[in-house]
């Protein structure tokens, strides 16, 4: 579920508008995506999204993410049910992320899915284990790896390809930020497949995002506004085939 899913829907508006790629980036849904890279966090943080993958009304996708201060790093927890009646799959994770200085950060998360198909079919159970770490080089330039590895299945058979994600993001000034990201995995499908993204600020409190991914080989837009301690992102990714994406997000936080 991890590995296949994620390419394709990627929880919170803001990454999604960036295909994915800002791995790098404090944010919200950090947990579903690098939770080392909000580490640093100070405060707490919650987090909805939904999305109808490819306008289609009777597929759902949804989630929630909590980031909290704890000890000396951030705990976060995140759910996720994608499906309908018919096809379920649900995500629970819980991870920790810690600095291990001003510039290096390292988080390990684990995880549990379930699949359920109607009409006899049953349900499949898989633990998974996710590392991630995140280095600043410079203020405005960072680096990030994330590791997916799924565990062997608890009931029935759920084949889930193990994952390596590889990032970076680079800022020019306030106004512009680019980001990047190169996935391999075990999945026959697409061994390796690459994310792009960019954020533009023309003002503080709103932004503009384009990216595309070369798995699902979408492009994507978005734009989001923030005020105090309130935010809320829109985006859609489109799939030269298959259509529209449209997601939405909103994010209630104190750092």
């Amino acid at each position: 579920f991890v590995g296949e899913n994620s390419a394709q829907n990627v929880s919170g508006a803001r990454m999604a508008a960036l295909s994915g790629s800002a791995i790098t980036q404090v944010d919200a849904f950090s947990g579903f995506n690098n939770l080392s890279a909000s580490a640093q966090f100070k405060g707490s943080s919650y987090a909805f999204y939904g999305q109808i993958p490819y306008g289609i009304s009777e597929i759902k996708d949804a989630g929630v993410s909590i980031l909290q201060h704890l000890g000396t790093g951030v705990m976060g927890v995140v759910f996720q049910s994608y499906g309908n009646t018919e096809f379920n799959r649900q995500r629970m994770n819980l991870g920790y992320a810690i600095p291990l200085s001003n510039k290096f950060n390292l988080s390990g998360s684990f995880g549990y899915s379930s699949t359920r198909i109607s009409n006899g079919y049953g349900k499949a159970h898989t633990l998974w284990t996710n590392i991630g770490a995140t280095y600043d080089v410079r203020k405005d330039w960072k680096w990030a790896a994330v590791i997916d590895l799924p565990a062997s299945a608890l009931k029935n058979s759920e084949e889930l390809p193990a994952k390596l994600r590889v990032g970076t993001t680079y800022s020019f000034g306030e106004q512009v930020v680019l980001s990047a990201q190169v996935i391999s995995t075990t999945n026959a499908q697409s061994s390796v497949s690459y994310g792009f993204g960019l954020e533009y600020f023309p003002a503080e409190v709103f932004a503009i995002r384009f990216g595309m991914n070369t798995f699902w080989q979408t492009w994507s837009l978005g734009v989001g506004a923030r005020l105090k301690n309130y935010s809320f992102d829109a985006a859609a990714v489109v799939h030269p085939q298959l259509g529209i994406t449209p997601q939405i997000s909103f994010t209630y936080g104190r750092n």
